[in-house]
């Protein structure tokens, strides 16, 4: 019996240890010392003292957040003291006027939270450690009066806002550590550009370095990042601010954002089973991606590999030798003077420059103006070089949005799909040429979008009997990076299958040919099932034939309808699209079968 009690008593003691050693806050007066540690709720996060290097012992102890219960070296997200480490025996305390003070062995604060005081009698606050990985100080059912996420390090997560205020110009940038092992501030930050507040910047100390594509319009927009895990990017719009915040699916797992001190913004993805990091995206990207690679009116053109430096449409290098030489500073120049500027819009043109991420150092043009308005407006303005008008429909209701550059054109982008159309102003000339010599390049892939140039319109006089237009496989090299595997979601009966535009291509190493494509086309078009795929386009280049095992190259290339939220894009051997409930539509043919007619019944081959 004795025994038993004993056991028992045991038990219930290893118990509350267990519940005192996973406490998730801090209360008024407490303190929590050096190897001790705050774990969030649902166990995700910790909160505690730590070293960045083990083996450099307790010289510098810093106070952070990190994700709880992953195997091998700490994966750190939030540092307090980033640029007074404690020596010894640091401490942190919740103090009576509800600030957070850290201190170290001989009482000196080393870092401490600004909380607004009341002159009126409040509860207790406390210091919570919440699943989500944000140390929030709050009064019980009061709203928050200090949080980490409010100052973030390096780190951007979900349930995290990235923002500048509209009043002040100033905002939220995540700044990377000094070194892998120095959480002191580094040279590189990321943040929403205070000055437009339509693009985030990537800054090497105060010069920009590497800029995203302008904001378009949308609410949200969202990302595949690996099975079972979405990542969601909300833009919010006030009178008072405007803001970036990320969630992920329910049950991804964990999803994060770094700035690294070697200037790297990085998505980063936990595989569970490996318990390590993996590195889905990194931007800048190789070539010349970065912050005006290309100099003036010079854009990065991404559609080739390797990326390469070409000057808009309208200009020539202005050093040929230097351009020769693989040096671009000096960018490009006009090829032929604007007329004089009092002659407004006498003598201009304009020439389009399709699927562009558009150049820096626009303005914002007040209103919600038609694209006829927003280019009358430039063309009267002759210190107006060049505009773009952005459309989409969001949570606002529809958005059209004209921005127009006064100055030299710096940092654009030709990406080969989606993108914006840059209407580049020179003389009316050469924008008649520019007419005469319009190209199918002119009309790449947009993802999401219903393309409807028909076959004639792409080959010139060259017809050919098909209701449903074909893609030039250029337009389809383009789109998918030239078949990069980065691009490739998984592999089909026919070969691989791309994400973006939804491409499968037929490839040398399909075990299927012709024959069985002609017959899973026909059973597709009848079934017209919804978790099947329905005839639209296709692309076939005979030419390249005797490099695919004697048969021509196909391409089945899709535009992406989702049901619901963004979904997983995978094709098995079944053609199924599968991602929990939730179902897409890839809509797809071949150039060897016609359509004569689609209807709710299916297509007729």
């Amino acid at each position: 019996m004795d025994r038993s009690r004993s056991a028992v008593l045991v038990l219930v003691v290893a118990f509350f240890l267990l519940c005192a050693s996973a406490k998730d806050q801090l209360a008024v007066g407490e303190k929590l010392l050096a190897g001790q540690s705050l774990v969030s709720d649902g166990g995700a996060f910790a909160l505690g003292f730590f070293s960045p290097d083990d083996a450099a012992g307790p010289a510098r102890r810093y106070l952070g957040i990190w994700y709880n219960g992953i195997p091998g070296p700490r994966t750190v997200v939030w540092v307090a003291n980033r640029g007074a480490p404690a020596a010894s025996a640091p401490t942190l305390a919740l103090a009576n006027d509800s600030r957070l003070v850290m201190s170290d062995a001989d009482g000196r604060v080393l870092w401490n939270t600004t909380v607004a005081v009341s002159s009126s009698p409040q509860a207790p606050a406390a210091a919570v450690l919440t699943n989500e990985g944000d140390l929030v100080v709050q009064r019980a059912n009061g709203p928050a009066l200090w949080q980490s996420f409010d100052h973030p390090t390096d780190t951007f997560m979900p349930g995290m806002k990235m923002r500048p205020s509209r009043r002040t110009g100033k905002g939220d940038r995540i700044v990377s550590w000094k070194s892998s092992g120095d959480p002191a501030p580094g040279r590189f930050s990321y943040g929403l550009d205070p000055r437009t507040s339509l693009q985030l910047l990537m800054w090497n100390g105060t010069r920009p370095y590497w800029r995203t594509p302008v904001w378009t319009g949308h609410a949200v927009t969202s990302m595949y990042v690996s099975a079972g895990t979405i990542l969601y990017t909300a833009i919010v719009l006030t009178e008072e601010e405007i803001s970036v915040a990320i969630t992920v699916s329910s049950g991804a797992a964990p999803t994060r954002y770094v700035v690294t001190s070697s200037g790297r913004f990085q998505l980063l993805s936990l595989d569970g089973a490996a318990s390590t990091w993996d590195m889905l995206q990194s931007w800048p990207t190789s070539g010349c991606s970065t912050y005006r690679d290309c100099g003036a009116y010079g854009y990065c053109d991404v559609t080739v590999a390797p990326a390469a430096c070409r000057c808009l449409d309208g200009f020539e290098p202005a050093s040929p030798a230097e351009w020769t030489a693989f040096s671009f500073e000096q960018g490009c120049r006009r090829k032929e003077a604007l007329p004089p500027c009092g002659r407004g819009s006498i003598g201009v043109g304009f020439i389009a420059m399709p699927t562009m991420n558009v150049p820096d150092k626009f303005s914002l043009d007040s209103g919600n103006r038609s694209a006829e308005e927003c280019a009358a407006r430039c063309a009267a303005n002759c210190s107006c070089m060049a505009y773009a008008n952005l459309q989409s429909s969001s949570a606002m209701g529809d958005v059209s949005r004209c921005i127009v550059w006064a100055g030299e054109l710096v940092d654009a982008q030709m990406i080969g799909w989606g993108g914006e159309t840059l209407y580049l102003r020179v003389p009316v000339a050469a924008a008649s040429t520019d007419r005469r010599k319009k190209t199918v390049s002119q009309k790449k892939l947009m993802p999401g979008t219903v393309t409807t140039n028909t076959w004639s319109e792409i080959e010139g006089d060259h017809t050919v009997d098909l209701e449903f237009p074909s893609i030039r496989l250029t337009d389809i090299v383009a789109a998918t990076g030239n078949f990069s595997e980065t691009l490739m979601i998984g592999r089909g009966g026919f070969g691989k299958v791309y994400k973006v535009v939804a491409v499968k291509r037929l490839s040398k190493d399909s075990d299927q040919g012709a024959e069985e494509f002609k017959n899973e086309a026909i059973l597709i078009a009848k079934l017209q099932h919804r978790n099947l795929v329905s005839a639209k386009k296709n692309a076939d280049d005979r030419q390249q034939g005797n490099k695919y095992s004697g048969c021509g190259l196909k391409i089945l290339s899709g535009e992406v309808k989702t049901l619901g939220s963004c979904i997983s894009y995978s094709l098995s051997h079944e053609h199924t699209m599968r991602q929990g409930d939730q179902m897409a539509s890839i809509i797809w043919s071949h150039r060897d079968f016609k359509c004569r007619k689609l209807d709710d019944k299916g297509c007729q081959l």
